[in-house]
């Protein structure tokens, strides 16, 4: 059209106005190109900044952190300087002195970077995850912390790099003369290479029955045993041999143990013997043949070892009952009373859901203990999904997340409860997990006390998935992106390039044809 306009405008000077109106309607379009250049450019400075400078996790921080906050070797030395954390939880300088680090070796340590898989890190936080964690009572504190690996995290990120500061721990603590890390992502979470750790075995008899035993007096000999250590106990063997004058007949243990018996000696074992403060039992009960005039016929030793742990042994003697003993043993159990679920262990529970959370105390001594402080275990992971509702007579810590109820007896071989109730959040929050903890708002409630009980969350549909038949999804990163603007920036400003250089034409020819040139 424009060739065929130029080429006759001698002959035809009429043409004119239709070269006139052309060229409006090229100046028209070279604004309209102009304009696609200028939000081209504008989307490829977005992609640019969002590539300099990309998106954070929303929550920067948890309160499952040892150190609310902490960013900055500062904030760790404001921390153990004043006591407490951004939360207010007063707890610092004792968490810190457990692990044998001091303010002096926090103000010398240096500035370094924590790769989660260049090392067996371990890492600490004040939240419980799934099976995974090592529970830490810190001295003089109600704080129970957890130990884990570091690469746990690396679940969700393939591996985590954590800005941190590094030193040595001169303080009388577990990391005495050791190295460790303060990661420094928001949290200020102590991180180490893995210590050797070894089984602690132990094992205690008592007797109950008359004081003063005749022929056909039963008698009932309970062996308690633990493995109170950080590591399992391998092999664990557990013998007992009863006096010539004592008939076996029964046993029974709180534990699958293999039994095996020859004449009046008796063994129990089991391949693993796990890290718990909880002990566990065996009963034997015996008949008595005939009394001797020697009591201490009547000794009986029994002994455990483990391939890693040693030997050790325990004695009961005499006629007389044993002395008294008290023994703790923590459970728990969650029931949905909306649901009408009595064990809710591992089920699913749907927003608006009460909770109700059991904790049993039971002792299974012959003596009471007196003033036992119940303590409910941090409620953090409970409370970021769900409020609290009610604790029956127990105190709420608001800054530590824990109740506790007041001191009270529990009876021998007697038992007490304790309970709260929970209201799943209404809608149940889509919140992502936290920069220091991405194991947070995983759609779990998680507790513990003696045992751990998990209750899922019914998972609103934050997107849709959509099936595709391709094998290989492309990749489409800032590259990518970067790479596509710039071609059609290539392809749009080829065209607002031609149409302002045919619109310069067209304008230089109207002018000449006027001035008759």
């Amino acid at each position: 059209m424009f060739r065929k306009i130029i080429s006759n405008l001698p002959f035809n000077p009429g043409l004119i106005h239709q070269l006139s109106f052309y060229a409006k309607r090229l100046h028209a379009e070279e604004s309209v190109r102009r304009t696609g250049v200028i939000f081209t450019l504008l989307a490829i400075g977005v992609q640019s900044l969002a590539i300099l400078s990309p998106a954070q996790v929303t929550l920067a921080t948890g309160d499952g952190d040892l150190v609310y906050g902490a960013k900055s070797k500062q904030e760790i030395i404001n921390a153990l300087t004043s006591g407490v954390d951004a939360k207010g939880r007063a707890d610092i300088k004792q968490i810190y002195e457990y692990y044998g680090i001091r303010l002096a070796d926090v103000q010398a340590a240096g500035d370094t970077t924590v790769k989660s898989r260049e090392r067996e890190y371990i890492t600490t936080g004040r939240g419980d995850s799934p099976g995974v964690d090592v529970p830490i009572q810190v001295p003089g504190t109600g704080t129970t912390i957890y130990e884990r690996s570091l690469n746990n995290w690396d679940i969700k990120y393939y591996e985590n790099t954590y800005p941190a500061i590094t030193g040595t721990a001169t303080g009388e603590g577990k990391l005495k003369g050791r190295q460790f890390w303060i990661l420094l992502r928001g949290c200020g979470n102590i991180t180490f290479t893995p210590i050797p750790k070894n089984p602690k075995i132990e094992i205690a008899k008592t007797r109950s029955g008359n004081e003063s035993l005749k022929a056909g007096d039963e008698v009932s000999y309970r062996i308690e045993f633990r493995n109170s250590g950080e590591a399992a106990a391998n092999n664990v063997d557990i013998t007992d041999a009863l006096a010539s004058n004592l008939e076996f007949i029964s046993q029974s243990s709180s534990i699958p143990l293999s039994f095996t018996k020859s004449t009046n000696r008796f063994r129990w074992t089991t391949p693993a013997l796990e890290p718990s403060q909880n002990w566990h039992f065996i009963s034997l009960k015996v008949k008595v043949l005939s009394v001797l005039v020697d009591n201490g016929e009547l000794c009986n030793v029994a002994t455990m070892s483990a391939t890693n742990g040693g030997t050790v042994e325990a004695k009961n003697c005499g006629v007389q009952v044993t002395d008294k003993y008290s023994r703790i043993i923590l459970s728990k159990k969650v029931s949905n009373l909306t649901q009408k679920i009595a064990d809710a262990n591992n089920t699913v529970a749907k927003a608006g859901d009460t909770l109700e959370y059991t904790l049993s105390v039971s002792n299974t001594g012959n003596q009471v203990a007196a003033n036992y402080i119940i303590d409910s275990d941090s409620l953090i992971d409970i409370l970021e999904y769900a409020d609290l509702v009610s604790y029956e007579s127990g105190s709420y810590d608001k800054v530590n997340q824990r109740i506790t109820w007041p001191a009270t007896t529990i009876p021998a071989s007697g038992n007490i409860t304790r309970k709260f109730q929970v209201k799943v959040k209404s809608p149940i929050p889509t919140t992502p997990p936290s920069l220091s903890d991405p194991l947070s708002f995983d759609f779990k409630l998680r507790n513990v006390f003696g045992n751990e009980v998990i209750v899922n969350l019914d998972q609103p549909i934050i997107s849709t998935t959509y099936q595709v038949t391709t094998t290989r999804i492309p990749n489409t990163g800032p590259g990518s992106s970067i790479l596509i603007s710039l071609m059609a920036v290539t392809v749009i400003g080829y065209f607002f390039a031609r149409s302002r250089l045919l619109a310069k034409e067209v304008d230089i020819i109207k002018a000449e044809h006027t001035a008759g040139v």
